[in-house]
């Protein structure tokens, strides 16, 4: 629901250094940082500002969101969106599918690489066996030296 206000705004700068394959957002790779959390039933705006001279096609797992691109009503509907070099893009979503989702650049070495995110409602609690599989993700990520 568009109507719905706004409950909060996450800022996520990208960036990377293209020479040693690494990518950030907001200054940590993945396996360094903590879950986006979030309340159900609320509504979020992300803001993507690209500080590097690749493009970002960001991906949120599990929602659809509204591209805020000067269209109003007719704003599109999405699962991905690019992120031009030193560009800037706004997202709306409603915060209505629990659980524990990944957000994360669609170039697919940026990902892997550290360009990516958990996000995870506040109140959804894990059964062991996604615990477990959680675990062996993040045992198996790439880490840069």
């Amino acid at each position: 629901d568009p109507a719905k206000p706004v409950y909060k705004t996450i800022h996520l700068n990208l960036f990377g250094f293209m020479d040693r394959f690494i990518w950030l957002i907001n200054g940590v790779p993945e396996y360094n940082s903590k879950p986006i959390k979030l309340l159900p039933g609320k509504r979020y705006r992300l803001v993507f500002n690209n500080n590097s001279m690749m493009h970002h096609p960001m991906h949120l797992h599990g929602h659809f969101f509204r591209v805020l691109n000067g269209q109003g009503d007719y704003a599109p509907l999405m699962h991905t969106v690019d992120v031009a070099p030193m560009k800037t893009v706004t997202i709306e979503f409603h915060a209505n599918e629990p659980g524990v989702w990944f957000l994360h650049c669609h170039n697919l070495y940026h990902m892997k690489m550290g360009m990516a995110r958990l996000v995870k409602y506040e109140d959804f609690v894990q059964t062991p066996e996604l615990e477990e599989d959680q675990k062996g993700m993040r045992a198996v990520n790439v880490r840069p030296v």
